[in-house]
């Protein structure tokens, strides 16, 4: 009887070691999952910065751009329509420019 309650205890000592070494390596599992969460979160966010700041660049680029054609056009307007000395024309010129360009030398 005295062997079979030491083959018992024996037993559920092993059982008890064998659940400290899965428990051991649960939690060894999850702190390694929790790493890579955190690097693939820092990552994700690093790539939204980049592609939010291409994405803002490319948008004022587009408005610089826009803002030149609007600018050539409104030259080519004056050219056409208004005729006048090149001091004139030139003068119209520069206040179209700093109109365009947000200048207000009169304000």
């Amino acid at each position: 009887m005295q062997d079979v309650i030491h083959r018992m205890m024996e037993a559920e000592s092993e059982a008890k070691l064998i659940l400290q070494t899965a428990q051991a390596e649960a939690e060894r599992l999850l702190g390694a999952a929790r790493q890579q969460a955190k690097a693939n979160e820092e990552q994700a966010r690093t790539e939204i910065r980049q592609t939010a700041d291409t994405l803002i660049e490319e948008a004022v680029q587009s408005a610089e751009d826009e803002k030149a054609v609007q600018l050539a056009r409104a030259v080519q307007e004056m050219d056409s329509s208004v005729r006048i000395d090149h001091a004139v024309r030139r003068q119209a010129v520069n206040a179209v420019v700093d109109c365009v360009a947000g200048n207000n030398p009169s304000g």
